[in-house]
């Protein structure tokens, strides 16, 4: 009898050592999981921003700081990354805009033309939307518009223009 009970303890040790290694293996991906779902987004705005708006022109962002895309299905991610610190208290709002492109006709269609509040944390700028477009090609328009411009007639949305592939 003893050996039985000898044999059943050290099975049971076995498993649990086995769930120890398991845990440690996958703790960091379950730590960076979890940062991921508290990760502090730019909150959408609804309704119109812009009231005096009949459109915008555009410009360049790279004078102000990088705008950079990155694609984890199933998330497309937007970040902004200023020169300076202070540039953040002049914008209004961040902007999304999507339009897919129609090789028939050559035309662009609008998807999707979204405006987002920008956190007033400096280091925290990102906007996160699901990667859910039809197949086809897409121009990804990320940028801002400036307070100064809120209530122009055409404000200027400060841009950088990526080409997304599905």
């Amino acid at each position: 009898m003893q050996v039985d009970s000898d044999s059943t303890i050290r099975k049971q040790l076995e498993y649990q050592l086995k769930n120890i290694e398991l845990l440690n293996k996958y703790e960091k991906q379950i730590t960076s999981k979890r940062e991921a779902v508290k990760a502090n987004f730019c909150k959408l705005i609804t309704g119109r921003p812009y009231p005096n708006s009949h459109g915008y022109s555009t410009q360049k962002s790279s004078s102000y700081g990088i705008i950079e895309m990155n694609i984890n299905d199933p998330y497309i991610d937007i970040s902004y990354d200023f020169f300076r610190e202070d540039y953040i208290d002049l914008i209004n709002t961040l902007c999304v805009k999507v339009c897919r492109k129609d090789d028939k006709n050559g035309r662009d269609y609008i998807v999707m033309d979204t405006n987002y509040e920008p956190n007033r944390d400096k280091n925290d700028l990102l906007i996160r939307m699901v990667n859910d477009f039809p197949p086809g090609e897409y121009t990804l328009e990320a940028g801002f518009i400036l307070k100064e411009n809120r209530l122009d007639e055409y404000p200027v949305f400060y841009r950088q223009t990526f080409v997304l592939k599905k």
